[in-house]
């Protein structure tokens, strides 16, 4: 449930938010998926856009965002860290920033899975869904959909 949700990852849901959001958990499968230790970026963007359209990820995305744009957001945000993050929070905020969960290889375009694994991923995976969409909904003022 979305309360459970909230409280397992000890954060409110911000409005328009979907339980059923999963780009943070598409991004860091689409890494694990290549055998290298880094995967190529066009690939990773791509892999989370086919998962996200089969999924159906793109009907709960913010109103008039287009999917491409939300992975490259995604993206940005998941490879921005904790110290880039809180430089750029405005000081109300109250949830700690998270650090980098992937690193971005600017040389060789390509991304490498450096975020939680075991027990506590998919509840951080969670806080970062939810951390991005807030972040995301704020700087794009996306209208968003009523759940």
């Amino acid at each position: 449930s979305a309360s459970g949700l909230a409280a397992a990852s000890g954060l409110a849901l911000p409005d328009g938010f979907s339980p059923q959001l999963q780009f943070a958990r598409l991004v860091r499968d689409a890494i694990s998926s290549v055998p290298q230790e880094f995967a190529p970026a066009e690939y990773v963007r791509k892999q989370v856009q086919v998962q996200a359209e089969a999924g159906g990820q793109v009907a709960l995305l913010p109103k008039g965002t287009a999917l491409q744009q939300y992975i490259r957001s995604i993206l940005l945000f998941m490879s921005t860290s904790a110290d880039e993050h809180a430089a750029r929070t405005q000081a109300g905020d109250s949830a700690a920033p998270p650090d980098a969960a992937v690193d971005f290889d600017e040389l060789t375009q390509s991304y490498r899975w450096r975020g939680p694994t075991g027990e506590h991923a998919d509840a951080e995976l969670r806080r970062l869904e939810v951390l991005h969409f807030e972040r995301f909904v704020s700087q794009h003022g996306g209208v968003v959909s009523g759940s």
